[in-house]
């Protein structure tokens, strides 16, 4: 059986004097390295964690200002997370502060990665950036070392429409900005292997305001390079490439590669053929081009594109006084049944031609003039004979219309027998 001990106030506790190093001491010790001896090993038996739902706290209630470093390979590695925007993100970062980064990820090595995502479903970025503010950027990329790239994404899928590097942009900032101070390197560099695939692809999606897809600007070089083996640079939709800077100012010597198109200030177009040496394609206001008109001359084996002798030949027979019929050159004839033996030997887009008009069975002595299809009077001759039984002929240069037509207007005097030759077109 038991007994009860009765319990003695603190007042009428009496000890004995201890050495400072006595057991209660002792005991208080031993208590502190059996304390920290549990912790230690509950650090070394477990991962440090946070409840579900909970934050990993850093620094004091999540205002750390110090940084955080973790050493070794993966150091944080999730797999399949999700973020509170509803979209699945595995790591998100959020800035919400000028010049500050969302995610920022650092590598000094010549093969590493500061950032590197990886997506393997469809329609996944392996990483993503959004920016809505101004001026702002949705992903961003340094490199330093040579043969790095500083925003560096692959697409390996084939028929989908994931991206290797995707960047969106709702304010006046930019989805995805690269930026190369070496003289070899690029600030965006797109590769696909796939047949239908893009390196780099730009889309600017505001039909009610003008934008640009894809920008690039260099302080001293090429702002884009475009490399492929079917096409360096396509416009596959409008057709169109512009020209909205003048480049070339029209005087000899000016600065210029083999292969440059350059516009200058009055609008014509040159080609640099040789080194800084330039010929004008085209021109839109004043002389030597006229506008639309061209300036470089294709010939050609000559063709008879007319005689009005040859019933078979569209608007044949003999010319009246004062009559005129449009007349189709664009392709070539049989010189003795005019069926067409050359189709398009003038070809769609050429603006004038070179002939030669012949008048032959003149009834008397009169002139005729060979202008373009959509004029219908002439104030001067292209050719002159002075009498009857004549056959005379002459060379010329005239616009044609957009048929690729002429129109021979006879002079005021008896009737003839018109030929044209064509020896070549300009375009």
């Amino acid at each position: 059986m038991s007994t009860e001990l009765p319990e003695v106030p603190t007042s009428e506790v009496t000890h004995a004097a201890e050495p400072t190093n006595g057991r209660r001491d002792l005991f208080t010790k031993a208590g502190a390295a059996a304390a920290v001896a549990a912790v230690a090993g509950l650090a070394a038996s477990k991962s440090a964690g946070a409840a579900n739902g909970d934050p990993l706290t850093v620094g004091e209630g999540n205002t750390g200002t110090a940084t955080t470093v973790l050493s070794g390979g993966s150091s944080l590695y999730i797999v399949d997370g999700t973020s509170p925007n509803g979209q699945s993100s595995s790591i998100r970062g959020r800035a919400t502060t000028d010049d500050h980064s969302g995610v920022r990820g650092e590598a000094t090595g010549s093969a590493g990665w500061g950032v590197y995502g990886i997506s393997s479903g469809s329609g996944g970025r392996g990483v993503y950036g959004a920016n809505s503010g101004n001026s702002g950027t949705g992903v961003r990329g340094e490199n330093s070392a040579s043969g790095g790239f500083g925003v560096y994404g692959l697409h390996s899928a084939v028929g989908t429409d994931s991206a290797g590097v995707y960047g969106r942009n709702t304010g006046s900032g930019h989805g995805v900005w690269g930026l190369t101070t070496d003289a070899t390197g690029a600030g965006v560099y797109g590769l696909t292997t796939e047949e239908n695939g893009v390196g780099v692809y730009g889309h600017h999606d505001n039909s009610s305001a003008d934008g640009i897809g894809v920008l690039g600007t260099s302080g001293r070089g090429t702002g884009v390079v475009g490399r492929g083996a079917s096409y360096d640079v396509l416009a596959d939709q409008s057709g169109r490439l512009g020209l909205t800077k003048a480049g070339h100012s029209g005087s000899a010597g000016d600065n210029g590669s083999v292969g440059t198109l350059a516009r200058d200030a009055d609008g014509h177009l040159w080609y640099c053929y040789a080194t800084n040496e330039w010929q004008q394609v085209t021109g839109s206001s004043s002389p030597p081009s006229s506008p639309g008109s061209a300036a470089s001359f294709y010939p050609i084996t000559p063709i008879r594109a007319y005689d009005s002798r040859i019933g078979a030949v569209p608007e044949s027979g003999p010319f009246t006084a004062e009559s005129n019929k449009v007349i189709s050159i664009k392709d070539g004839r049989d010189l003795l049944t005019g069926a067409v033996d050359t189709a398009d030997a003038v070809p769609n887009g050429a603006t004038a031609v070179a002939f030669n008009v012949t008048a032959t069975n003149t009834t008397g002595g009169s002139f005729l003039a060979v202008v373009p299809g959509d004029v219908t009077t002439s104030a001067v001759s292209s050719l002159n004979w002075t009498g009857p039984g004549v056959s005379i002929a002459n060379a010329g240069i005239v616009g044609i219309d957009g048929s690729r037509q002429v129109r021979i207007i006879a002079g005021p005097v008896g009737s003839f027998d018109a030929i044209i030759d064509i020896t070549g077109y300009y375009m």
